[in-house]
């Protein structure tokens, strides 16, 4: 609760200093806090304030219940903070620089970590004279700075140019992790690194990186990711580099992926580079919730991880136990797929629609068999099954066909799966007009990417009787250079951060 307390009091001495400096003009980059993050760092978030200036409007925030509220029940627990806020222009801050949240792992125990907010400072003494104001007998000196515990786990540093607000998750020696931050010459800063230079160069009001080899010796988050059989050499000297701009309406966002060959060749073994169907004939564009395709590169996932013979052998087993083998998966299906869901009103359930290419309809006919057998399917015709597996009456979304099962239809080289009998009519009746699907550019966009998706809140999350919605539109794409999204809030005339907060 401390930790969440002080992140959400420095928003506010964010919010609130700002608003009395909107004629100042902002200053060089390597004159902020930024010199003192240590080059070794795993992770850091800069936050273009001079730019917040020129777009965000926060004065109402100040005379808002919930600003007020929180000044009275934080006063006590951080009457430093507090201070701060009340009075922005002597706090010795100066808000015309980036602030940074730097993140710094121990490689040897990965939950010890030590977070630091790092701003510059215009007026060292005013600064200081505040802390002593609440803390006078419990100042500290270190070589070349002072310091408060506020306690075990959080700290406030400060010597004549910058102060850094500091937290950890377990107790740490906090004037050992503070010095290593003040201690840090410009020539050994993260400046020196090309790739975060370029990250928050972008005119962003957000922006971030992050290096992959902090991830070496996390073999449970590698795990969680499904990369623990990564050779730790390939994660060495990588960065995921990006971004959060704000507009009125709208928020993007980007991650970058600066990786090295060997862990770009990773991605080609899960995914293929882009999709060679064309399903989009197949998918209207009207009362679309989302939609979301991929193309897998399947041989590449199997071969990738099960090169352990034991798994591979345990596999290959499981399928032979249904006359089945790896071979004849791979060249049935391509992995190419999509997934789409519609509402036609506010008080309908969604309905689905699912769809994936295949390569050899012999193939595909014993697969299709075999889920007859097992009475998961029943054959209406050579390209027609009923879904007996799930019914209108079990099913969470929407089956509006007259017996209430879902169809699986085999229409050209692909295989869907429907829970609407409108669409299934359509698609087998020649299928979607020109102007009733995705344009071409929408179409080719999503083609190019291993993953995309579009997702529509209003037409999602529009039920009757609930709050209206903040979000409009989601868009996102993954392929392996890149991932970004974008956001469309409702309110087109309020920037997205005076949302959030």
């Amino acid at each position: 609760m401390k930790k969440l307390n002080l992140t959400l009091t420095l928003i506010l001495l964010v919010v609130v200093i700002i608003t009395f400096y909107k004629s100042c003009s902002p200053k060089e980059i390597s004159k902020s806090g930024v010199v003192t993050i240590p080059q070794d760092i795993d992770f850091v978030a800069a936050l273009d304030l001079p730019k917040f200036l020129e777009e965000s409007d926060f004065e109402n925030l100040q005379s808002s219940t919930f600003f007020k509220d929180y000044l009275s029940n934080s006063s006590a627990e951080n009457p430093v903070f507090i201070d701060l806020i009340r009075n922005p222009v002597q706090s010795g801050i100066d808000f015309m620089h980036n602030s940074y949240y730097a993140l710094d792992f121990d490689q040897s125990n990965r939950n010890e970590h030590f977070a630091g907010v790092i701003f510059t400072l215009n007026n060292p003494r005013n600064f200081a004279s505040i802390v002593k104001k609440h803390y006078k007998n419990n100042i500290k000196s270190a070589e070349g700075f002072n310091y408060i515990l506020l306690d075990k786990l959080t700290t406030i540093g400060w010597n004549e140019s910058f102060a850094i607000f500091g937290s950890a998750d377990m107790f740490i020696d906090l004037e050992d992790k503070l010095g290593e931050f003040f201690h840090t010459k410009a020539s050994s800063s993260i400046l020196e690194n090309k790739s975060f230079v370029n990250a928050i160069d972008a005119d962003k009001d957000l922006s971030f990186w992050l290096s992959t080899s902090s991830f070496i010796n996390d073999k449970q988050l590698l795990r969680e990711y499904g990369a623990a059989d990564i050779p730790t050499e390939i994660l060495e000297d990588n960065f995921i580099t990006g971004y959060l701009d704000f507009g009125k309406g709208t928020l993007e966002g980007k991650m970058q992926f600066d990786f090295k060959d060997e862990l770009q060749e990773v991605f080609e073994n899960y995914f293929n580079k882009e999709m060679e169907s064309d399903f989009f004939g197949f998918i209207p564009k009207r009362n679309i919730g989302f939609l979301i395709s991929t193309s897998l590169n399947l041989p590449g996932i199997y071969n990738y991880k099960t090169e352990n013979r034991l798994v591979r052998s345990g596999v290959d087993q499981l399928l032979g136990y249904k006359d089945l083998s790896t071979d004849e998966l791979f060249r049935t299906f391509g992995g190419d797929l999509f997934l789409a869901s519609y509402r036609d009103s506010p008080t309908d359930k969604a309905t689905l629609l699912l769809g994936t290419k295949f390569y050899n309809r012999n193939l595909l006919d014993k697969l299709l068999n075999l889920g007859v057998k097992a009475d998961y399917l029943e054959k209406e015709s050579d390209d027609i099954y009923r879904w007996m597996s799930t019914s209108r009456d079990s099913s969470s979304f929407k089956i509006n066909f007259p017996d209430g099962y879902p169809r699986l239809a085999i229409v050209d080289d692909n295989l869907l799966f429907m829970t609407d009998g409108a669409n299934y009519n359509r698609i087998l009746n020649g299928g979607y007009r020109n102007s009733e699907i995705f344009d071409r550019s929408t179409i080719q966009e999503i083609e190019n990417q291993m993953i995309s998706g579009i997702f529509n809140a209003h037409v999602m999350t529009n039920v009757p009787g609930a709050k209206d919605d903040i979000f409009e539109k989601v868009d996102f794409s993954f392929n392996k250079e890149e991932m970004k999204f974008s956001l469309e809030f409702k309110d087109k005339k309020t920037y997205a951060l005076s949302r959030f907060i």
